[in-house]
């Protein structure tokens, strides 16, 4: 309780009073009463106690009675603690056999766990009240009694430590630092800091490190046969003929050769310039996939560590001495959730992959213009605040692709948005930013919502955040120079009219220019411009929408019981009682058929407790005559 209590731990005396009095009036579980009740007979009188006044009146008893009440109750109390007390002792002794045992669960590569540093209590005047545990920690490594572990914050050395001072953290532990004054590191001299260049930050939390001689170590060298051949003998249907005829030597320089061969929006002079290029970097999670599809085909041990695999997110050593602009380890999480969704040979797209896309109103016709597959959920949104109420409607989708609006939207519609994308892709996903077409009359505000977006999405892939998916900003990287495959300017400089929609010949060139663009991460099906049998069959939904959607307005309409079917029986008149009086004037037997059927003809608003309605065309108290009857105005009763 001090070690919880106490800043300065050299001012450990000035708080201990206030700790043995919350000791001593605290109800106990081994007791079941307060030690102050069990010595006492009373409960305390403690500070926030709302009752100003227990003690009993001298009024009430006298003070022998009170004292023998006080006397029973201590016994009874201290009997009741004696009992609880015995039983636990034995939930003691239960959890003390249990667990004072050989410890078989051992962290694992890629568990977080605290360090127990032991100097900690031997340099500090005060060791009881020093915290020596130091963490987080992630295990890179393990032995028969020891772990290799490294500071998940980065900065530190690995090391290499015994079981018996590691602590597994459970997983609802934050990974929030916990430092010591001393700690433990390598002997020798300390390395020079290094700093990354920018963009290529690495961050491990909640990722398993990927050692060189681990299967998926893009480095490693595979006895299956595979390697050390031409890129066509894993790749088959490699669509460059210079990229079926290069060598390769691992798995990287496979998904290298296979990157660059099925990058659509690429001309072949690009491709035949980054396949002779000595030291290629690029690698797309799309090329990673085919070269991951391509080498389980032909290596069981290969196969069994993907399957291992699924699931967990990696980080990967450095590809080169210099840093790359892409997360490898990102790459490989992203390419073994995309094993599901291709098939060789290596140009197939995405079998059932569920992806949704969500258009300004810009594109309003492109349910009527386009054919698009069924896997493709397409929204078009008002503005963002209607976006981001129907992601907390649909189902989870893992792929979400991101059309910013004509105009900047408002800093409560993003946060609206952010909410929604995290309920869908937190655990991982991707997710992918465009921006709309260009247009020379809103370039001031078309180039200040590409700096927003950048900002939005550095916000939202923030270490601290914990959002594992990959995100992707096709809208910054244009701001200053695009090239003409971009579906930014692939509409011309002035597409459309002032605010009129999109024609159908524009929006599939948007939308496929778009495919193109993000073939090296999602793969879809071709946009093609709708058919007249579709678009009949579209218009016919809209026009059945629309009809149920009225019909939800119309309103309700109650039906009045009449059991004894008379209105059926009587006939229905739209005479006016006035013409009547005028037209005749016969006898009163035919003024009470008249009043009849000038009654039968309008529904009774109110009904008589004794039958005769009430408010009817000739209603009044002068025209009722006995039993409730009605008669016109200007006849006679009979006799």
């Amino acid at each position: 309780m001090l070690r919880k209590k106490v800043a300065v731990p050299a001012e450990w005396d000035k708080i201990l009073p206030f700790c043995v009095f919350a000791y001593n009036t605290t109800v106990h579980e081994s007791t079941g009463e307060s030690p102050f009740y069990l010595l006492h007979g009373f409960d305390p009188y403690i500070p926030w106690n709302t009752i100003p006044n227990q003690e009993p009146s001298k009024y009430v008893v006298d003070l022998e009675s009170y004292t023998q009440e006080v006397t029973a109750a201590t016994n009874i109390a201290r009997e009741y603690a004696r009992e609880e007390s015995n039983k636990m002792r034995r939930k003691m002794k239960i959890a003390y056999d249990r667990n004072k045992r050989a410890c078989t669960r051992l962290p694992k590569v890629g568990d977080r766990v605290y360090m127990k540093v032991s100097r900690e209590k031997q340099l500090s005047q005060n060791p009881k009240l020093v915290n020596p545990w130091e963490g987080p920690y992630r295990v890179l490594e393990t032995s028969e009694n020891s772990a290799l572990i490294t500071w998940i914050e980065g900065g530190r050395d690995p090391v290499r430590v015994p079981f018996d001072t590691l602590v597994k953290l459970p997983a609802g532990v934050s990974n929030e630092p916990l430092r010591t004054a001393t700690t433990r590191r390598k002997r020798g001299r300390p390395q020079k800091e290094t700093h990354l260049a920018d963009g290529s930050e690495k961050v491990t939390c909640f990722r398993t490190l990927i050692t060189m001689d681990h299967p998926l170590n893009l480095r490693r060298r595979c006895d299956c046969g595979l390697f050390d051949q031409m890129a066509h003998v894993a790749l088959p249907t490699l669509k460059h003929p210079m990229a079926r005829s290069k060598r390769v030597a691992d798995m990287f320089q496979l998904a290298n050769v296979a990157s660059i061969s099925e990058q659509e929006c690429w001309g072949d002079e690009r491709k035949e310039e980054e396949l002779r290029m000595k030291n290629s970097q690029f690698m797309s999670p799309y090329g990673l996939a085919l070269a991951m599809e391509a080498h389980r085909r032909r290596c069981h041990i290969y196969a069994e560590a993907i399957d291992a695999a699924q699931g967990m997110k990696f980080d990967h050593p450095a590809l080169f001495a210099w840093p790359v602009k892409y997360d490898v380890g990102g790459h490989i999480t992203t390419a073994l959730a995309m094993l599901k969704h291709i098939k060789l040979p290596g140009t197939s797209a995405a079998v059932g992959q569920p992806v949704f896309l969500a258009l300004p109103q810009g594109f309003a016709r492109v349910h009527m213009e386009v054919d698009y597959d069924d896997a493709v959920t397409i929204y078009v949104y008002e503005n963002w605040e209607f976006l981001a109420q129907k992601l907390l409607e649909v189902n989870i989708f893992t792929a979400i692709v991101v059309v910013w609006p004509d105009s900047m939207p408002s800093g409560r519609s993003m946060r609206q948005l952010l909410i929604a994308l995290e309920r869908h892709l937190q655990p991982g996903g991707t997710l992918l930013f465009f921006p709309s077409p260009y247009e020379d009359h809103n370039q001031q505000e078309w180039s200040a919502m590409g700096r927003v977006c950048a900002e939005f999405v550095r916000f939202m892939t923030t270490p601290d955040r914990g959002f594992e998916a990959v995100v992707r900003d096709h809208y910054s990287e244009v701001l200053d120079t695009a090239p003409y495959t971009h579906p930014a300017i692939c509409l011309g400089t002035d597409p459309r009219f002032k605010k009129t929609p999109f024609i159908g010949r524009q929006i599939v060139l948007y939308l496929e220019k778009m495919r193109m663009t993000m073939s090296d991460i999602l793969r879809l099906e071709e946009f093609k411009p709708a058919s007249d049998q579709l678009k009949e069959k579209r218009r016919e939904e809209q026009a059945a929408k629309r009809r149920r959607r009225r019909d939800e307005f119309k309103p309700n309409f109650f039906v009045i019981a009449d059991p004894e079917r008379r209105r059926q029986d009587l006939q229905f008149s739209f005479r006016r009682p006035s013409d009547s009086q005028c037209e005749e004037g016969g006898t009163s037997q035919e003024g009470a058929s008249s009043s009849k059927m000038r009654r039968a003809s309008f529904p009774p608003s109110r009904v008589h407790p004794y039958g005769a309605a009430r408010g009817g065309p000739s209603g009044g108290r002068h025209n009722r005559g006995k039993e409730g009857t009605k008669y016109p105005r200007g006849n006679h009763r009979q006799a």
